[in-house]
């Protein structure tokens, strides 16, 4: 069976790397058809989070969810393989639109980062982190815009 990979993209839909296309969250990648050089430069995107599935039982769990292995993985809820995140890349797995992702006041949820990154998170720490990701996605876009 061909090596999966989780990448969490927290640039927008449509956003390339390494001749991919992914979406805005997490989407899975096989390894088989990708050269060294496609793999380094997903590796050192600074808006993709890349990650492995533990095992064969969860990585074909993730797979059957999905629609291919090109695409977003799971129904919204949040990955049970994905966890240990920094706050940072938790952001880029909650979906905006998903009450259980973001409070009314578009804050990313406590509960949905603790789950993410595998520890408690503070209101405070969230607020400050939350900041800075949106302030480094701007930067970014606005970068985006120049080329």
């Amino acid at each position: 069976m061909a090596k999966l990979l989780f990448i969490v993209c927290a640039a927008h839909t449509g956003y390339r790397r390494g001749g991919i296309r992914f979406v805005q969250g997490e989407n899975t990648v096989e390894t088989e058809n990708l050269t060294a050089e496609q793999l380094q430069q997903i590796h050192q995107d600074p808006l993709l989070v890349v990650g492995e599935y533990a095992d064969s039982i969860s990585l074909q769990d993730e797979a059957n969810k999905g629609s291919g292995t090109q695409g977003p993985v799971g129904d919204g809820t949040l990955s049970a393989a994905v966890t240990g995140l920094t706050l940072e890349q938790a952001f880029a797995q909650l979906q905006p639109d998903n009450p259980d992702h973001f409070t009314q006041s578009n804050q990313p949820q406590l509960s949905a980062l603790e789950q993410l990154t595998g520890r408690r998170v503070t209101a405070a720490e969230r607020n400050e982190a939350w900041a800075a990701y949106q302030a480094a996605l701007a930067i970014k876009s606005e970068a985006g815009d120049a080329e």
